[in-house]
């Protein structure tokens, strides 16, 4: 098998995911609409916080040209596209280390959050 051929495998098995992910919220945001609808809008609030997360860091990305070896990566959109969910993933472990932290220290203990009905 040649590289191509290769490549656009990964490109359909990443697109297929997408297309699951979407499939999949969009699925259980009905099922929470139909249930509990402020549980719903918080579902939709995640979405959205999940999108300026990416479209932050993807304001942040650098295309500058990218030397490896004998080859000069010159695609803007995918130097920046792995820029992005480099800067999401430390973003996110970042806020998970911090999440950790503040419930070992009980932290969480000391906010009263009411189910809402």
């Amino acid at each position: 098998m040649s590289i191509d051929i290769l490549l656009y495998i990964v490109y359909f098995v990443i697109a297929a995911a997408l297309g699951v992910l979407v499939w999949a919220v969009s699925l259980r945001w009905v099922r929470v609409w139909r249930q509990n609808r402020p549980r719903a809008f918080r579902l939709w609030l995640g979405m959205v916080a999940m999108l300026v997360l990416l479209g932050g860091t993807y304001a942040l990305a650098s295309g500058a040209p990218l030397p490896l070896g004998d080859v000069l990566y010159t695609q803007d959109f995918w130097l920046r596209a792995v820029d992005t969910l480099l800067f999401a993933i430390y973003f996110l472990v970042g806020v998970t280390l911090l999440c950790i932290l503040c419930a070992r220290l009980g932290l969480f203990r000391k906010l009263s959050i009411k189910p809402s009905r």
